[in-house]
């Protein structure tokens, strides 16, 4: 795409892809994810009277994708390392985004029902971060120092609390046990739900 479009500039959240445009001769930098402070104005002019989005012990706010039953891939094994041991303690967990009902390869692991809600419109997902006790948040990028999910800044700028995986650019940006904890097993994640 960058090719046919040849654009003045690209901004990238993955420093790595740098060298690359600027070998077909476009200059380009790395520009994190981040949050508009505006949606919490948003949030208040627009009220949720109906309080479409019911409170949850733990929310994961994503879309499946056809990411399942590769292991090598970073989304995967964040969901190994923050769900599963979470449902296999039988937490109270609600799940919005496309495709989960299609890919249900962790029902074996189930002591409760999970609540399927469906994909959501985007700026109504910071409602679900307000709301819920824990935010679940699967990275996409495991060995890169830079590209963190936009969820990240996010579900920190609504005020909620996250869990989601160690990698390189989330410990370059964020403290754990300051802005959001950090797992690197599903042990840690079983061991941090029992004291916290």
């Amino acid at each position: 795409m960058v090719k046919t479009v040849q654009p003045d500039l690209v901004l990238t959240i993955n420093a790595d892809c740098i060298p690359s445009y600027q070998a077909l001769g476009i200059p380009s930098f790395h520009m994190e994810f981040g949050y508009n402070p505006l949606i919490a104005t948003y949030l208040s002019e627009r009220p949720d009277p109906d309080n479409n989005y019911e409170h949850h012990d733990l929310v994961l706010v994503a879309n499946s994708y056809n990411f399942l039953n590769k292991p090598e891939i970073i989304r995967q094994r964040s969901l190994e390392i923050l769900l599963i041991p979470l449902l296999e303690r039988g937490y109270d967990v609600a799940i919005y985004g496309k495709g989960w009902e299609e890919t249900l390869w962790w029902e074996d692991k189930l002591i409760t029902d999970v609540h399927y809600k469906g994909q959501i419109p985007f700026e109504e997902s910071f409602r679900v971060f307000q709301r819920a006790k824990i935010i679940l948040n699967p990275q996409n990028q495991g060995g890169n120092d830079t590209g963190v999910t936009s969820r990240t800044f996010e579900i920190s700028g609504c005020g909620g609390f996250q869990l989601t995986v160690r990698t390189p650019a989330v410990e370059k940006l964020f403290t754990h046990g300051k802005h959001l904890i950090m797992s690197d097993s599903p042990d840690e994640t079983s061991n941090w739900s029992i004291t916290s």
